[in-house]
C-alpha cells in the first residue's frame, strides 16, 4: 500500500507518521500470527515452527488489523504486516512470557 492510498482514509489523513498511527488504530491489541500455509492464526501454538531463534529470543512473521473509514463512507480493515518478538516459553501455561510485536514499513502494508 502506498501513503498516497493511506490518505484516503480518515484516520490517516492529516497523519504523516502512517505507523504510529497504526499502533493507535490497534485497539484490540490482538496480534496475528502466519501460520505455514500463510494462514492468519490468533493461536501461537500453530505457529511455533514458524519462529526463527536468535538465541533466547524469537521471531515471527505477523499482523495487526485495524478498522478504517474511507473517505467515500465506507469502512474497511487493513492487516499490517509486523515481525513479533517472544521471549520466555512457560511450559505450564503454553503461551510465552513476552510478546512485542514492530510494524513494518508503509511500503510493505
Amino acid at each position: 500500500m502506498t501513503k498516497e492510498q493511506l490518505m484516503n482514509y480518515k484516520e490517516f489523513g492529516e497523519h504523516t507518521d502512517f505507523v504510529k498511527k497504526a499502533d493507535e488504530l490497534n485497539t484490540s491489541r490482538d496480534l496475528y500470527y502466519y501460520d505455514k500455509r500463510g494462514i492468519r492464526t490468533t493461536d501461537i501454538n500453530d505457529c511455533l515452527d514458524m519462529i526463527k531463534w536468535k538465541g533466547d529470543v524469537g521471531y515471527l512473521e505477523g499482523c495487526i488489523v485495524i478498522e478504517v473509514h474511507h473517505i467515500y463512507g465506507y469502512v474497511d480493515t487493513i492487516e499490517v504486516p509486523c515481525e513479533i518478538c517472544v521471549e520466555g516459553w512457560d511450559e505450564e501455561e503454553k503461551v510465552f512470557d513476552m510478546e512485542s510485536y514492530t510494524i513494518k514499513d508503509v511500503e510493505e502494508w
